[in-house]
Order: C-alpha cells, then sequence, then structure tokens
C-alpha cells in the first residue's frame, strides 16, 4: 500500500480507490498498477483478464467504478504510465514505444493470458501497440475515445504542444494541455465531486 506521506492532503478519495498497489521496477522507473480480482490456478482455465490502459492526463483512478464493478468476474489490471498517477516521473521523455515496452513488461511479469485489452485515449495507442507485440495473450480489444489508425492530420491543439519552446512552456510550464483536455473532454457541466477531483 501507499505510506500516507505520499497521500494528497485531500484523501478523502483515497475511500473510492481502495486497492493494494502492486509497483514494477523498470529500466525508465518503477511502474505502479493495481491487479485485482480472481486468479486461476491453471492455464487453461485462467481468469479472464481485463488489461485497463488509460489515456492522458489521467491514472487508473480513471478505471475504479468498473474496477469495483467487474473484479468479482474478472482479473483486473490497471498500470499508471510513467509519469502519471503514482507511476514514476521519467528522467527523460518518452515515446510511444517507451511506453508500449513498460506495458510490454508489466504484460509479461505478471504473465497476462485471455487479455481483454480495454483502452482509453492515448492508451489505445500503447495498449495496441503493445497487443500487437503480445497477440498470443490477446482475446478482445475494446477502445474507447482513441483512435486504431495513425490520423491524417494533427489537430492544431496538439500540433502547438509539440512546438519546441512554446509547447514546452504551455505544456509543462501552464498545464495548458491537461486543461484543455478535461475541458473539451468532460460532458458533465457542474462540478466533480470533492473526493472525485481530489483523486
Amino acid at each position: 500500500m501507499i505510506s500516507a506521506s505520499s497521500e494528497s492532503p485531500s484523501s478523502d478519495w483515497r475511500s473510492l480507490y481502495p486497492f493494494e498497489s502492486h509497483w514494477l521496477d523498470l529500466p525508465c522507473g518503477r511502474i505502479h498498477y493495481v491487479d485485482e480480482g480472481p486468479r486461476s490456478a491453471t492455464c487453461e482455465a485462467a481468469t479472464p483478464t481485463l488489461l485497463l490502459v488509460h489515456g492522458n492526463p489521467t491514472w487508473s483512478f480513471h478505471w475504479r467504478t468498473l474496477i469495483h464493478a467487474l473484479r468479482p468476474h474478472y482479473r483486473c489490471v490497471a498500470p499508471d504510465h510513467l509519469g502519471c498517477g503514482w507511476s514514476d516521473k521519467p528522467s527523460r521523455l518518452l515515446k510511444l514505444d517507451d511506453h508500449i515496452k513498460n506495458l510490454l513488461a508489466l504484460i509479461d511479469r505478471l504473465d497476462l493470458q485471455n487479455v481483454t485489452l480495454v483502452a482509453q485515449d492515448w492508451g489505445g495507442a500503447i495498449g495496441l501497440g503493445a497487443m500487437l507485440r503480445a497477440r498470443q495473450r490477446l482475446e478482445r480489444i475494446v477502445l474507447t475515445n482513441t483512435g486504431a489508425f495513425p490520423p491524417e492530420s494533427i489537430p492544431w491543439r496538439i500540433r502547438i504542444c509539440r512546438m519546441p519552446i512554446v509547447g514546452r512552456l504551455a505544456v509543462q510550464g501552464a498545464n495548458l494541455f491537461s486543461r484543455a483536455a478535461l475541458r473539451m473532454t468532460l460532458a458533465r457541466r457542474r462540478r466533480l465531486e470533492q473526493a472525485v477531483a481530489a483523486g
């Protein structure tokens, strides 16, 4: 479990995310993940696994309601990408291939079988990339709010974020990418509950 010193001052959100924390040490840093639900003793009758891969700017907290509902019937594995949630902040900028390799390392370490990839946003590219390299482990794919194919063009908001100086100041200095993403993707107009906002 996470120590009290690493929790936010507003830790009432922990009641919404009561899962045991697990860690995987990788060359790029330590990845946090949750692993909830039944396990099967034999490979032939393995419990189906949901691999829940979050997007940006979220973390495994994004999947909390699904994990609560589905963990009696499925093994639910939800990692935090490096730089997100409780995973380490990377010491260098990571590329898509780095995140794919990190996810593959987790899949291999946990020996995940009968995987249903459930991926959202940026997690779609990461999850699909990993499953292309581990097809024997894949059973199904569920994609939400993501793309399965390279886009014909990049939206101007993302192009600005990729500009050398302006992009770095906007993304890292002013957190504009996360603010814009949250405003554009949330359907609800009322404020989030305090515990959810803290999470």
